[in-house]
């Protein structure tokens, strides 16, 4: 299974995503090229920046504006 597809799968289920689970669960370094690749096929994904309440280091995570209905739009990029 490749990465999209990955990516796609584990956010039609959990309905978010962050850097350090794409790493650590499937291994992918560039969750942000995923992402981008994803909006370019017509999938709406955002990305929201938080700051981690133990160590104050910030991190972005994904999520998808309606999990029960994520699949691509037509007509190009949503932020």
């Amino acid at each position: 299974m490749n990465q999209h597809k990955k990516i796609i799968r584990h956010l039609s289920y959990k309905g978010t995503i962050t850097n350090d689970e794409a790493r650590d669960r499937y291994r992918i370094r560039s969750l942000t090229k995923v992402i981008s690749n994803l909006r370019k096929s017509g999938y709406r994904i955002s990305g929201q920046w938080r700051v981690d309440k133990i160590d104050k280091t910030n991190y972005k995570i994904y999520h998808v504006y309606d999990r029960d209905d994520f699949a691509p739009i037509e007509g190009g990029i949503e932020e």
